[in-house]
């Protein structure tokens, strides 16, 4: 099985503090770094440039897995998104300066789509291992949900990608803690 797990830059938060490290791209590295097989990016805060970044690393590395990672400051624990929507509608600007309201992420896609995944599983091996987990049917409306949403779609169109996963961190989570979760969890097949 290839796996791709993914992170994001720093980014200026809905509180309106700049993240000087975003850990997401970290914990994707250090995933990637333990379990060798795994190869991950860092995607850009960019309404325009993360869907190209994203689309040429499915291509590149053709997964059978995605796992992407999205930083939210006002979550608890981790968040395993289950429902992608194709809208785009944010209150901050990305790193571009670009807002969006209520832009179709893909025009001729439907409004939602269910993640290709078995994310109860998920919760449970994270939960075991000592990670505060829970389902979320709200990936928001800003970039995390555009990856997931392009992640979903890209499952459904391809003979390749099984697994469009996307988990949302929040600043309360030992992020060793939780690469080795994820490192469990990937390498079990927990999905």
């Amino acid at each position: 099985m290839t796996v791709l797990i993914s992170g994001f830059e720093p980014f200026l938060t809905s509180s309106g503090r700049m993240l000087p490290v975003n850990p997401t791209a970290g914990i994707a590295s250090k995933v990637s770094e333990k379990l060798g097989l795994v190869e991950s990016i860092v995607l850009p805060v960019s309404f325009e440039q993360t869907p190209k970044v994203l689309l040429e690393a499915f291509e590149r590395i053709r997964p059978n897995r995605w796992l992407g990672l999205g930083y939210a400051e006002n979550r608890q624990g981790v968040e395993v998104e289950v429902v992608a929507l194709n809208v785009d509608h944010s209150r901050i600007q990305d790193n571009d300066g670009e807002l969006r309201h209520l832009s179709p992420i893909i025009a001729e896609a439907p409004l939602a789509l269910w993640a290709p995944f078995d994310y109860e599983a998920l919760v449970e091996t994270l939960s075991a291992c000592g990670i505060p987990a829970q389902i979320s049917t709200s990936a928001g409306t800003f970039l995390c949900n555009h990856v997931f949403f392009l992640g979903c779609w890209h499952a459904m169109q391809s003979n390749e990608l099984d697994e469009a996963i996307f988990i949302h961190v929040g600043n309360n989570v030992a992020e060793l803690d939780l690469v080795d979760a994820l490192c469990h969890a990937l390498s079990v097949g927990q999905s």
